[in-house]
């Protein structure tokens, strides 16, 4: 069974979800020659269910019941590090996250999506990948290197299942890699992995209008993931669908949008200093501007970030965030660099206060809007 949740009573717009997770890879790290093998340098990762888990989540308690787009379906294929361990997702058990699991996985959630123009297709991969020099990405699945003779028999090629996909009937489609994409020494001067297609291209059809495809990471680089936690990329994804990609409409509803999406992930895993273990989630796509993934019941939080100006005298200000009547919301006592956090968004008053100690107190107004706001308050000597 992939099926974890469906919808029959929806007559609009509707999501359906494909996540896969892929944690064990009992045919890597088997003592392979590395000159030869990619699976000689690959473990198993304890991130891939905690983190198919996370998302299948917040799709199932947020998106379920949206009033602009709400989830139609969700299809999974997870493997745990224990392989005789079967996956219970909500009380259903689902496929092992080998080909054959994905390939029916995939086939259901295909059917669905191609029922409706309007539908939106939300494809979430986390596990190992690999990318070619010229371009290229596979997913890596369970059983990847069993086959000594073509270790990516058990890979998929997603740039064959993002052209296929061009056959669907679903004209806005979404795709998240949360995997690495790395180009491994052995195929560095390869134009194929050799990965399999779970569906072939016609070549002529492209239904597809809009279209993004979100990775973890950039070409050359690794995404990463706490033990046993869900992955950077899935909280920051989270975080975006949670506001920081939404935009208030003229009617003051915040909805996300699908263009947003990206800087507000960027922005969740590495604002205000930067990507974080050099991840920095990168997209390609068309995404056509006002595609709504999300309606939100209340006002989003934003990041913020606040500091003086010179930066030394940020050691010494107790920093406070108050509203515009002068309430105190939050406060951060005297410590190095910037005070970073989060605020409901809206208008706000900056203040850094020194207690007659070697600097002038000063404050400035904050707008916060998401994803991001920062505040840099002019301080003089006392």
């Amino acid at each position: 069974m992939t099926t974890v949740f469906t919808r029959t009573d929806l007559n609009g717009p509707a999501m359906h979800a494909l996540v896969i997770g892929v944690g064990a890879y009992p045919y890597c790290d088997k003592d392979q020659d590395p000159q030869v093998s990619v699976a000689a340098k690959l473990k198993s990762l304890t991130t891939s269910e905690p983190t198919a888990r996370a998302v299948a989540k917040w799709l199932l308690e947020k998106q379920r019941h949206d009033p602009t787009l709400p989830l139609g379906s969700l299809e999974m294929a997870i493997s745990p590090l224990e392989r005789e361990t079967q996956c219970d997702i909500y009380g259903k058990s689902v496929e092992r996250a080998d080909f054959a699991g994905i390939q029916s996985a995939f086939a259901a959630w295909y059917e669905r999506c191609d029922q409706r123009r309007d539908a939106v297709t939300f494809f979430y991969f986390v596990g190992h990948g690999c990318a070619l020099k010229r371009g290229g990405q596979a997913l890596l699945l369970e059983n990847f290197g069993a086959n000594p003779f073509n270790e990516f028999d058990d890979a998929a090629d997603f740039d064959e299942l993002y052209e296929g996909m061009g056959r669907c009937a679903a004209q806005s489609q979404l795709y998240f890699l949360d995997c690495c994409r790395e180009v491994p020494e052995k195929l560095a001067e390869q134009v194929s992995t050799g990965a399999r297609s779970l569906i072939t291209p016609d070549g002529l059809t492209v239904h597809r209008t809009t279209a993004q495809i979100l990775y973890a990471s950039s070409r050359w680089h690794k995404a990463y993931g706490e033990d046993r936690k869900p992955s950077q990329f899935s909280v920051a994804l989270e975080e975006a669908f949670d506001g920081l990609a939404a935009q208030r409409g003229r009617d003051g509803v915040w909805r996300v949008e699908a263009d947003l999406l990206p800087q507000a992930v960027r922005d969740a895993i590495g604002f205000p200093s930067g990507p974080r273990n050099g991840m920095a989630p990168t997209s390609t796509g068309d995404v056509q501007n006002g595609l709504i993934l999300r309606q939100l019941s209340r006002d989003p939080h934003v990041l913020f970030a606040m500091n003086c100006d010179p930066g030394e005298a940020g050691t010494d200000a107790e920093y406070l965030l108050l509203n515009p009547d002068g309430t105190v919301i939050d406060r951060r006592p005297p410590s190095s660099g910037s005070w970073t956090g989060r605020a409901k968004a809206g208008m706000y008053e900056a203040f850094a206060r020194f207690g007659g100690r070697r600097w002038r107190d000063a404050s400035s107004d904050m707008w916060a809007f998401p994803p991001t706001t920062e505040v840099e308050m002019k301080v003089e000597y006392l």
